[in-house]
């Protein structure tokens, strides 16, 4: 999509910036970057209000997701067929996040060992990790595909008894955007509109 734009934009030029949304909202607020696609997690609404609370630009929803909670084939978990929440925090939560998310730590906190947390500094690393280990991990559920192309061996842990919503969308500083990045923003919607129709 983003080729596609280019192909029909030259003159377009387009830096793919990959940071956590805490960092990206930064960049975002300080106008250190036009554009910016973010993930909101909640564990409800009240949560979901104070976490858009937060945003202090023009944030704009793209779709509704869900975190599922991931982990290498072969454990433990995966072997006992546990299902539950408890059982999933028993073992180290890993994250690429600098700091974790407040609800990921309230999770934390409140089902398993607070400094049973572990964290690694980008995406690849947090693969590696969790290849290589007992510790677990959350991704948005549409975002897995992503990941499985990565290795095989990364499993969907089945919790069945907590539910962790989030929400994509775009972020931008201005309520009224350029030329360019109206046209990255309508790309991005015309994808993501794709991608919400995926199940």
């Amino acid at each position: 999509s983003l080729m596609k734009l280019q192909k029909r934009h030259p003159n377009l030029s387009v830096e793919i910036v990959e940071d956590d949304s805490d960092h990206l909202l930064k960049l975002v607020a300080e106008e250190n970057l036009d554009v910016a696609i973010i993930l909101t997690s909640y564990l409800d609404e009240k949560d979901k209000r104070n976490e858009l609370i937060k945003i202090k630009v023009n944030y704009h929803r793209l779709f509704d997701d869900e975190m599922v909670f991931v982990a290498r084939e072969g454990h433990p978990l995966l072997e006992k067929g546990c299902h539950s929440i408890e059982c999933a925090l028993e073992y180290p939560y890993i994250t690429h996040r600098k700091t974790p998310s407040p609800i990921t730590q309230r999770i934390i906190q409140s089902f398993g060992d607070a400094n049973n947390t572990v964290y690694v500094s980008g995406l690849h690393n947090l693969y590696k990790y969790i290849l290589h280990s007992n510790a677990i991990s959350a991704f948005p559920k549409k975002s897995l595909s992503k990941m499985f192309e990565i290795s095989e061996r990364l499993k969907v842990v089945p919790i069945k008894d907590f539910i962790w919503k989030c929400e994509v969308g775009w972020i931008a500083k201005e309520s009224v955007l350029g030329p360019a990045e109206e046209l990255f923003v309508q790309q991005l919607e015309e994808l993501c509109g794709n991608l919400a129709l995926d199940k």
